[in-house]
């Protein structure tokens, strides 16, 4: 099914929008003004087997906007403009294994968000192209799954020094972890049960604020998961830190792939 807004507005008020049963719903062509959810509960949930593309859209939200769950749930966001003043434009959930296996694309586009801009959490693929991520806590997680990300602007303002540090190694749920650019990776045992893997290439940051963290790759040893960044070609990455849960190890911005935990051979 197709919504095409030809140009016009369009104002929802309504609680969370669920996409299910196999329905493919395409959005186009206009501006929506979502009203109804607020900071973490979501504006559109798409479930297993079902689909939301939105292209050439205006949003803006007061909740998180893009809450695929489920196997084969896929997200496509394209030559498009989504603000929010809640948690998350994108967000996955790792509560059940059923939520796992989403398949999310952004291309086109200019994503801006008050706190955290994209989170996956779940076993899924990721693919970000020729875009703006725009974020103040997290621009992009990666706690579980699989993400590529080429030809993007990270635009990254951390909030204020008192709740910069209050996850720094004692991570919770969701983006309550540590403030940086982009996080790859997970130091809560009891979830998020798969590999954390990023491609970042082509890609550049600007940061607003004096925060020294581009990059934050962790991983708890005890989940037997690992976290792993690929960089090629990037700028303004400068300042890219391991974290073991219990401190911040520098790592050199030239070097091409970090993957935590770091495994010593033994002789």
């Amino acid at each position: 099914m197709t919504i095409d807004l030809n140009g016009y507005d369009l104002t929802l008020t309504a609680a969370s929008m669920t996409i299910k049963n196999g329905f493919d719903l395409e959005i186009c062509n206009g501006y929506l003004d979502l009203q109804g959810p607020v900071s973490q509960y979501s504006n559109f949930a798409i479930e297993s087997n079902s689909s939301l593309s939105l292209n050439s859209v205006s949003i803006s939200s007061t909740g998180s906007v893009l809450y695929p769950r489920g196997d084969a749930a896929t997200v496509c966001v394209n030559d498009s403009y989504i603000f929010t003043s809640g948690g998350y434009i994108i967000a996955t959930n790792a509560a059940s294994v059923e939520n796992y296996n989403v398949s999310i694309i952004v291309k086109d586009s200019h994503l801006v968000c008050e706190k955290t801009t994209v989170l996956l959490n779940v076993a899924g693929s990721l693919d970000i192209s020729d875009s703006i991520l725009e974020g103040e806590l997290q621009c992009l997680i990666v706690r579980a799954g699989s993400a590529n990300v080429s030809n993007t602007l990270f635009m990254f303002t951390p909030p204020d020094e008192d709740w910069i540090d209050t996850f720094l190694f004692r991570w919770s749920s969701g983006n309550c972890m540590t403030v940086s650019a982009i996080v790859v990776g997970n130091l809560n045992s009891t979830a998020y049960v798969a590999d954390a893997t990023l491609d970042l290439n082509n890609c550049e940051l600007i940061t607003g604020k004096d925060l020294d963290r581009s990059i934050v790759v962790a991983q708890d040893s005890k989940n037997g998961m690992i976290a792993k960044v690929t960089l090629s070609d990037n700028d303004g990455f400068d300042n890219i830190y391991t974290n073991n849960g219990s401190e911040l190890t520098a790592v050199s911005s030239d070097v091409g792939e970090i993957t935590m935990p770091v495994v010593t051979e033994s002789v």
